[in-house]
């Protein structure tokens, strides 16, 4: 990710003053000492959408290799920033999830960042001086160079995950007492023989125009001859590191530099020049910790955030059919609507449904009414409102701003016919299905109950019918009956309308 920013203030100073290592500028702000210019990727642009990110993957319906692949891809984005713990957390729900991927090679991807993940978080404690979290680390990246090796890997990763386990015993200075999962000091005899391997890997890595592994098994060289005292073999290697290349993935791009000064100008690390590369180091480990909290509450927010269209979508949706369900409808029935908004309404119900309750029974009722479901929501669009209004009884509501007679019609026919064509053999030997349509259309302005009496009329006249589909008239009253038929009809559709 790109960061676009100012010129940094002439007034910015270095950690070394002169010489090839160089340090990244401090800038003063109202809040403290900030690295100039601010870490790649620091910002909301990419913390909020992965944190999003990762609150949609917590969805169990998404297909596995889906799921593994995006945390591994979201983890990547949190490394860029050297969230070293989240990664790790993400990297753990990947790996939970790589048995169940076809494709195996997700394990093996997770499995060796694991390794340069722990790896580059030991670096980071390194430069900041906590040599006993470091060596901790440093143990939990052996152990994880462990289970990359049980892991059918392709030959290139086989040679990063081998020169890893170099680069991490080179750095390695735990001893009695250690942590759990620490290994031991390594002894200068033992030293030498690594660094003989070491230089072999490195001949393989540069072949493979290696960009990640390479650099921090050069840097793991230099401060193993350093500390050998063979000070002029470690200032060869530290040369190597000039300009810091590394992937654009790694989380360890500052320490390269600080390898170099520590090799190159041992002087910049004795008295104020030391004092300050600590001050260095333990700002923009600070400043690491605040993303980090920042990053675990924007998921933290995303995932109730999620919970919350989760519950809302469960609320308003049907379980048997997945339309909307009778709550949504009323909602509809009673909120504000522009004055000059149209709608059609179609009032949809299964004929004789108890029958097929009764004959096939209610295993096969309940398959009629999902398939119901799936063949009206295949009819609507993604503006329209499809609803389970109670039973058998179905609504759906077009609205729009241009008549809606002809079309409404048309698509009720439609509609119908889909509904009676649909291969019901195959859910139960001998099994029908028809349905009859009450259309309803007009402005909404006298209020959308007014439009459902009117097409719960028009209902109940197309079950009588041999059509099936009856249109509304328009002429009917403003209580959607004929006033000669308002005392006979009245009751049967009040009565479907509370039993729906």
């Amino acid at each position: 990710m790109r960061w676009s920013a100012p010129p940094a203030p002439a007034w910015t100073c270095r950690v070394c003053s002169t010489g090839p290592a160089g340090y990244r500028p401090l800038r003063r702000s109202p809040e403290g000492w900030q690295l100039w210019p601010p870490p790649r990727g620091a910002t909301p642009r990419l913390c909020s959408p992965a944190g999003q990110a990762v609150a949609l993957l917590d969805d169990e319906a998404c297909e596995p290799l889906d799921r593994c692949t995006a945390y591994v891809v979201c983890a990547a984005a949190y490394n860029s920033l050297n969230l070293w713990e989240l990664v790790d957390e993400l990297f753990e729900l990947a790996q939970d999830l790589a048995p169940r991927c076809p494709v195996p090679a997700q394990a093996a991807a997770v499995a060796v960042n694991r390794v340069l993940l722990r790896l580059e978080r030991a670096t980071s404690l390194l430069e900041t001086g906590e040599q006993a979290a470091a060596d901790h680390q440093l143990g939990r990246a052996l152990e994880a160079v462990a289970q990359a090796r049980a892991v059918s890997l392709p030959a290139l990763w086989v040679r990063d995950v081998e020169a890893c386990d170099t680069a991490l015993r080179l750095l390695v200075t735990s001893g009695p007492g250690s942590p759990a999962g620490a290994v031991t000091v390594t002894q200068p005899s033992h030293l030498d023989w690594l660094l003989v391997t070491a230089l072999e890997q490195r001949d393989d890595l540069a072949a493979a125009g290696d960009l990640e592994v390479l650099p921090l098994l050069d840097a793991a060289r230099a401060l193993a001859l350093l500390r050998l005292g063979r000070v002029g073999e470690a200032r060869v290697v530290a040369e190597l590191l000039a300009g810091g290349a590394t992937s654009s993935s790694s989380g360890a791009r500052s320490f390269l530099a600080w390898v170099r000064a520590l090799v190159l100008e041992p002087s910049a690390w004795t008295g104020a020049g030391g004092a300050y590369a600590r001050l260095v180091s333990g700002q923009r480990w600070q400043s690491r910790r605040a993303v980090l909290v920042a990053a675990r509450s924007i998921i933290a927010l995303e995932r109730l955030q999620a919970d919350h269209r989760r519950l809302a979508q469960d609320a308003s949706t049907d379980v048997l059919t997945g339309l909307q369900n009778r709550r949504v409808f009323e909602a509809w029935l009673t909120r504000p609507v522009r004055r000059e908004a149209t709608a059609a309404l179609l009032l949809i119900d299964l004929d004789d449904f108890k029958k097929i309750n009764d004959v096939h029974g209610n295993g096969v009722g309940d398959d009629v009414l999902r398939q119901v479901g799936r063949i009206i929501g295949q009819y609507v669009r993604p503006e329209d409102l499809a609803v389970r209004h109670g039973g058998d009884e179905f609504a759906v509501v077009l609205e729009q701003s241009v008549p809606l007679d002809e079309p409404a019609l048309q698509r009720a026919v439609a509609l119908r016919h889909r509904l009676q064509d649909h291969d019901w053999g195959a859910t139960a030997p001998g099994l029908s299905v028809r349905a009859s349509v009450g259309v309803a259309v007009g402005e909404l302005s006298e209020g959308a109950e007014v439009l459902y009496q009117r097409a719960d009329v028009a209902l109940y006249a197309a079950k009588q019918s041999t059509d099936g589909v009856v249109l509304a008239d328009p002429g009917l009253g403003r209580d959607g009956r004929p006033p000669s038929d308002a005392d006979s009809r009245g009751a049967s559709a009040c009565e479907r309308a509370a039993g729906g």
